[in-house]
């Protein structure tokens, strides 16, 4: 058994909580999904992609590497790289449909994941295109490169 000790506040001694192995695999199971709702975030209404440098322009890109490495050393879930490409794009493409998210560079967004896939190896290029469909990769690259569009 696992145990986690919480001080609520200083009048307060420290808590005993007990935890199973099981209820930290379920805690972190729910990680790649964390990671794909953070694409509601308000930071990513200031993000663009920047086509010559082929960067993010508010280094969000950077958050890849992390992330990475943290599926790398994954403690119990595998494919834990793969159910955050499925989360995400099921999200990205919700957003595309949603006048709420109008806001968001949902073209950035698109390019992000498919940075993920190239830049760290860990996911295949086949899921990303079985969940984002290479039309909707292909135009988001052609829209920012060529007509600079948000």
């Amino acid at each position: 058994m696992l145990a986690c000790f919480l001080c609520f506040d200083l009048s307060c001694p420290a808590c005993l909580i007990t935890a199973t192995s099981n209820d930290v695999q379920n805690v972190w199971s729910f990680l790649p999904y964390a990671y794909a709702a953070s694409f509601g975030a308000e930071s990513w209404k200031s993000t663009m992609f920047d086509p010559r440098n082929d960067v993010i322009v508010n280094n969000v890109h950077v958050a890849m590497l992390g992330m990475s490495q943290l599926f790398k050393s994954f403690p119990f879930k595998a494919d834990a790289a793969t159910e955050f490409i499925k989360a995400s794009s099921f999200f990205l493409l919700r957003m595309k449909n949603t006048d709420a998210f109008a806001a968001y560079p949902l073209r950035a967004m698109c390019i992000f994941l498919d940075k993920f896939v190239s830049e760290t190896g860990i996911v295949g290029r086949a899921v990303l295109q079985e969940n984002v469909p290479y039309v909707i990769l292909h135009s988001s690259f052609v829209d920012l490169t060529a007509l600079g569009i948000k």
